[in-house]
């Protein structure tokens, strides 16, 4: 069975959340909207639509007190320019099929203690990701995985596979390449665009992602060559959604 856009929406939320929560940023939610009470971690939004239909005027009462943040609108419906925000970047909500995945390559493995955490950081940042985001506790969260590739002993990509709503959310992908070095933090969660690698690395970490659970389906969202790398795996396009940014 294929995934939701509403699946999606949802998993992304309570991944959100559960990384607020793990730093110990205190976080809320209405019926429409799930929102922090202070700054959200790097590359993380503070507020979430969860309904295509939320009104402006319930957006300014969390958004008047706020000279910077940022805003996913989940369905792409908003217009925020009038308020000083700029549209951070577009992005398309995908989903796959449960099913048996093709056979993960065996170089990569799930990360289980802290210091596996910490290799699995360095790595992400040394492949362009935002540093701070993703705290240890985590680790001890039973709907997380963090997932590593190796080549010999050196950790070469990653990603983070988490469980909610009925399905498995796929992000945090990265790939790291020595030759290349680090480059710019993507706010799609996404480090390091895959230009030299596209395909094989997507195929390779959803492959791993689903094979912790070839019953559940996988969601998530991309755009650019990480999009077209997943259409060509098996992903399907479920929706589009927008961040704003203001300040």
């Amino acid at each position: 069975m294929v995934p939701t856009l509403s699946q999606a929406v949802h998993e992304n939320v309570e991944w959100c959340d559960l990384v607020c929560r793990s730093l110990d940023v205190t976080t809320g939610r209405s019926d429409v909207l799930w929102w922090t009470h202070d700054d959200a971690p790097p590359l993380y939004p503070d507020v979430i639509t969860t309904v295509a239909d939320v009104s402006y005027e319930v957006l300014a009462s969390l958004l008047d007190d706020r000279p910077t943040c940022t805003v996913k609108d989940s369905f792409g419906t908003l217009d925020l320019s009038g308020d000083g925000f700029v549209v951070l970047f577009d992005a398309t909500w995908v989903v796959r099929a449960a099913g048996v995945p093709e056979l993960a390559d065996p170089g990569w493995e799930v990360m289980d203690d802290p210091d596996d955490l910490a290799a699995w950081e360095q790595g992400w940042r040394s492949g362009g990701g935002a540093p701070g985001g993703l705290s240890p506790a985590l680790l001890q969260r039973a709907p997380v995985s963090f997932l590593a590739e190796r080549v010999g002993e050196r950790l070469v990509g990653g990603a983070v596979a988490h469980h909610a709503g009925g399905v498995l959310g796929m992000s945090n992908v990265f790939r790291v390449d020595e030759a290349d070095g680090p480059a710019e933090p993507d706010p799609n969660h996404t480090a390091n665009d895959p230009a030299n690698d596209t395909a094989s690395l997507w195929q390779r970490a959803s492959s791993a992602v689903s094979w912790l659970a070839p019953e559940l389906g996988v969601v998530g969202y991309e755009r650019g060559l990480a999009l077209d790398a997943l259409r060509d795996v098996g992903f399907r396009p479920a929706g589009q959604l927008r961040v704003w940014r203001r300040g």
